[in-house]
């Protein structure tokens, strides 16, 4: 297990905590956080001492704590202003393009919601009902990718919709789709 040093946490910018939390939450790995991460976390957050990019990632985190981890992440009364973050962080808008061409060649009849916040907040592109099943369906643009390796981002999304909403998931990356047309 790694240990975050206390001196470090400090003097850390609101940017640095933000990429420490995302950093531990992309990895998966179980590490002793000190009760002042958070406190640090939230003394910045109280200055407005993040960008919204930050707020997204620390909310990651605080579901990948407490979903994955089964530890307490941000306190209650917190999550919120953070959560806010998400929609704000998220790209979906790039993705309108190839959304709009994923449901017109859909099957005719089938219910769908595009773009719904689930309840962990995570952006999903496409919400769709299959024979009484709900499945959630990201629609990957190029930025989701390294090459044609799923970012870290990408890979995190994945993992908490599953987690910590509980859906199925169908991914479905923009070279795929390009293929079968």
């Amino acid at each position: 297990a790694l240990l975050l040093a206390e001196e470090s946490i400090q003097n850390a910018s609101g940017g640095q905590l933000a990429s420490i939390a995302w950093v531990l939450a992309l990895a998966n790995v179980d590490c002793a956080i000190p009760s002042s991460f958070v406190s640090a976390i939230t003394r910045i957050r109280l200055q407005k001492g993040f960008r919204d990019n930050d707020l997204g990632r620390i909310y990651m985190w605080h579901l990948w704590m407490v979903h994955e981890m089964k530890k307490p992440g941000l306190p209650p009364q917190h999550v919120n202003d953070f959560m806010t973050g998400i929609a704000q962080s998220d790209n979906s808008g790039e993705n309108a393009g190839l959304l709009n061409d994923i449901v017109m060649n859909m099957t005719p009849g089938l219910q769908y919601m595009t773009e719904v916040k689930s309840n962990s907040g995570i952006i999903v592109d496409l919400l769709v009902k299959v024979n009484g099943r709900t499945l959630a369906v990201f629609v990957e643009n190029p930025g989701h990718f390294c090459g044609r390796r799923p970012c870290g981002s990408l890979l995190l999304k994945r993992r908490q919709i599953q987690s910590v909403d509980n859906l199925e998931l169908l991914s479905i990356p923009y070279y795929d789709w390009i293929n079968l047309q």
